[in-house]
């Protein structure tokens, strides 16, 4: 799922801090904000505050900042979800539930 023009604009203009340094890897690749918040144990909510300047809290500075190296480092959303869900030890199958990305019974 694309992001919106707006958060894409925010991110932009949002700064050098992590947030927007987070924001700006995950748009390059596309990496959907479900995916992060499985990751970083934040809410999408919280992400979006990050990617748009706001503080990320010491309770997530280290899971955000390695997100962003290993998005930053990859070559495609799936390379970087395969890389993050060895780095976090969480399986690629791993999704948040209701999640549009959550696959079907039969698939």
């Amino acid at each position: 799922m694309k992001y919106r023009k707006h958060v894409r604009d925010a991110v932009k203009t949002g700064g050098d801090t992590l947030g927007p340094q987070l924001g700006r890897a995950a748009i390059r690749l596309d990496f959907p904000i479900v995916r992060i918040a499985k990751l970083t144990g934040a809410t999408r909510a919280t992400i979006y505050s990050w990617f748009y300047g706001n503080h990320v809290s010491n309770a997530y500075r280290s899971a955000a900042t390695r997100l962003t190296t290993i998005l930053n480092e990859a070559p495609t959303a799936a390379a970087a979800w395969s890389q993050a869900c060895q780095a976090f030890s969480i399986p690629p199958t791993s999704l948040t539930k209701n999640s549009s990305e959550s696959p079907t019974p039969n698939s």
